[in-house]
C-alpha cells in the first residue's frame, strides 16, 4: 500500500484526543512531515549509503573548461553523491575547491547543487555525458498541496514520521504532560534503533579492498 499524508496525521492524532485540533492547518502538517522524511532519508544515508540508492544520466554545459552539471532538479533527489563517472568508463574525483590537488584529474568540485569541472579535465569540448550514482532523497512534498500525497517512506517504517509528528504536536501543546514527551522520544529511538539496524544488516557484508572515505559523522 502506499501511505499517505492523510494517513500520517490520523495515526499522530491517535496518539492524544488532544491533537486533533493542532491538526487542522494542512500546510504545516505538510511541512513538518517532508521535514521529518527528508531528516529521515539523511539519516538512512549515513547509516547505509547504498539502500536508497540509483543512478541516472546527467549532460554537462557546453565549453572547453569550467563545465558544470546541474543536479538540484533531479528527481528522485540527490541526497548524497555517491559516484560520478564520465561515459568513457572514467571516474570523477571530487576536491575540495580550496585543496584541488588533493586528488588526481579529471576532478570537480561541489557548489551547492552544481559539479564544476576543474580546469578543463573532462574531455574535449563541448558538453560532455555522465552517470551519476546517489543515495536519493524522499518526493518532494508540496505544503500547499492535498493531504492525499503519498510519503517515500516504506510503509513498515511509516512509523517514524508518525511519531515524529506526535511529537511535534506534543511540542506545540505547552501544557502537556512532561511525562508523554519523555515516552515519545523513547518510542521513537526505540524504532530508529531498529531502522538502523535493518538498514546495517539488510546487506550482509560487504567486501571492500580498502576504506572508503565519508562526509564527516556518517557510519558508512
Amino acid at each position: 500500500m502506499s501511505t499517505t499524508c492523510a494517513d500520517i496525521i490520523a495515526r499522530a492524532q491517535a496518539f492524544s484526543s488532544s491533537n486533533g485540533p493542532l491538526t487542522s492547518n494542512g500546510s504545516i502538517m505538510l511541512s513538518r512531515i517532508r521535514a521529518d522524511e527528508t531528516a529521515l532519508f539523511s539519516k538512512a544515508a549515513e547509516v547505509n549509503r547504498d539502500y536508497f540508492s540509483t543512478s541516472t544520466s546527467i549532460t554537462s554545459t557546453s565549453g572547453s573548461s569550467g563545465r558544470t552539471f546541474a543536479i538540484g532538479a533531479l528527481t528522485p533527489l540527490v541526497e548524497r553523491i555517491l559516484k560520478l563517472t564520465l561515459a568513457t568508463g572514467v571516474d570523477l574525483n571530487q576536491v575540495d575547491s580550496l585543496d584541488i590537488d588533493g586528488e588526481l584529474a579529471p576532478r570537480y568540485t561541489t557548489n551547492g547543487t552544481t559539479l564544476t569541472e576543474v580546469n578543463s579535465e573532462w574531455g574535449a569540448t563541448g558538453t560532455v555525458s555522465a552517470t551519476l550514482m546517489y543515495a536519493k532523497g524522499p518526493a518532494s512534498i508540496d505544503p500547499t498541496g492535498a493531504l492525499t500525497q503519498t510519503v517515500t517512506t516504506p510503509d513498515e517504517w511509516t512509523d517514524l514520521l508518525v511519531i515524529s509528528l506526535a511529537q511535534y504536536l506534543h511540542h506545540m501543546d505547552v501544557g502537556r504532560d512532561p511525562m508523554e514527551g519523555q515516552r515519545l522520544q523513547a518510542l521513537h529511538d526505540d524504532r530508529m534503533q531498529d531502522f538502523f539496524n535493518h538498514l546495517a544488516h539488510f546487506g550482509g557484508v560487504e567486501a571492500r579492498r580498502f576504506v572508503i572515505p565519508s562526509p564527516s559523522g556518517s557510519k558508512n
